[in-house]
């Protein structure tokens, strides 16, 4: 019932998306929100991959709300693709009807990276703490050559089953996904979009400091 009572004082939330996220709803089954973002830079393709995918130092460094990470798996495969894990601790103002499900503001999830570093490309995957069998997160990202620099884009969706959720009626669970939903989308979609500003000024800083 507290959770119901949640959901009904939060369900008026309007959100902004994005104009480069998209949300839908495909055949009211389950809610879907697309990523599609890039960011030019004047940096070569292999840097821009590695700063972005594979060393995630800069990660604490840059993304907003991220306090820590921790690098839970690192190894290359027989094919010579790097395996990446890495778990992200991070805190939020989360809607009212999500602080139970995490235990208030704090969250961490796991992603998963498969690098190909010759082919400048990445597959990933987010694996949410909660309602883990019911929410799939994952896309590709490339880096290209573009200009006298690098262009990095990122490419995926979220999609998030509500029909398999126990414990709710139908409706309080769809309601739940309408506020979880673009919440999620949302927030990764300005961390990541900081980010790539953030390296971006990082690039042309340590531009203009080797040119001094």
């Amino acid at each position: 019932m507290a959770v119901a009572r949640a959901v009904a004082r939060a369900a008026p939330l309007r959100y902004n998306f994005p104009c480069r996220a998209r949300r839908m709803r495909a055949a009211q089954e389950f809610f879907m929100y697309r990523f599609n973002l890039s960011e030019t830079f004047q940096a070569s393709p292999r840097d821009v991959l590695q700063r972005s995918m594979v060393d995630f130092t800069d990660y604490v460094k840059f993304m907003p709300n991220v306090s820590r990470i921790q690098v839970l798996r690192r190894e290359t495969g027989a094919d010579g693709r790097e395996h990446i894990t890495i778990q992200v601790f991070a805190s939020a103002n989360m809607p009212a009807v999500m602080r139970p499900f995490m235990g208030g503001n704090d969250m961490d999830w796991k992603e998963h990276y498969v690098v190909d570093h010759e082919k400048l490309t990445a597959d990933w995957q987010v694996e949410t703490p909660v309602f883990t069998e019911f929410v799939d997160c994952r896309g590709a990202s490339w880096v290209e050559a573009h200009d006298s620099g690098a262009r990095l884009v990122i490419t995926g969706a979220m999609t998030i089953d509500h029909k398999g959720w126990t414990g709710f009626g139908g409706n309080v669970a769809r309601k739940l996904v309408e506020i979880i939903e673009p919440f999620i989308g949302r927030m990764v979609t300005k961390n990541l979009q900081s980010f790539f500003r953030s390296i971006k000024r990082e690039i042309e800083k340590e531009a203009r400091a080797g040119t001094a």
